[in-house]
């Protein structure tokens, strides 16, 4: 009773069903399971704090170490218990190619990919190429946009059509 009464009003509806039968573990495990989200946002977040920790000016060795150890301890804790060395190997590949997408094109689509409850290259491969589509056809639409009111599609002049351009 002593967690129960620790937390706030919304954290107790979270363990309420393990207070009547003093089930400690329950209740922790109630509150970690929901505080401590391991989905993929959060073990590429923990792994991108741990590949890119650097020696601060002023910062000692020992310090340094004492940060990459804390680093390294929040990367495993954002895994899954029955977390894989397979998995491992596709969160590394899908995050270095997320990573590789320029924000100012592609923050939205890098965003949707990292707030999926489970994130494989297979769901990445098809979402790459649906967002391919998509800027694909935005530029279609622009260029006939351009050409119905009147914009050479081939200089990209006003006033005239293509097949009238003296650049051709």
């Amino acid at each position: 009773s002593i967690i129960y009464l620790t937390c706030d009003s919304s954290q107790q509806q979270l363990i309420e069903t393990y207070l009547e039968a003093a089930d400690a573990v329950g209740m922790w495990e109630a509150l970690e399971k929901h505080h401590s989200k391991k989905e993929p946002s959060t073990r590429f977040a923990s792994l991108e704090t741990l590949m890119n920790i650097q020696l601060n000016e002023g910062e000692s060795l020992p310090d340094l170490f004492l940060r990459a150890k804390a680093a390294s301890k929040a990367t495993k804790d954002a895994r899954p218990s029955d977390y894989t060395l397979e998995q491992l190997d596709e969160d590394l590949a899908c995050m270095s190619i997320l990573r590789a997408l320029p924000l100012d094109q592609h923050r939205a689509f890098r965003l949707s990919m990292l707030t999926k409850e489970k994130l494989s290259m297979d769901i990445l491969q098809n979402a790459l190429q649906l967002e391919e589509q998509n800027i694909n056809g935005a530029l279609a639409s622009a260029s006939a946009m351009a050409a119905r009111t009147g914009n050479c599609t081939f200089c990209h002049l006003p006033g005239h059509w293509e097949r009238e351009c003296r650049k051709k």
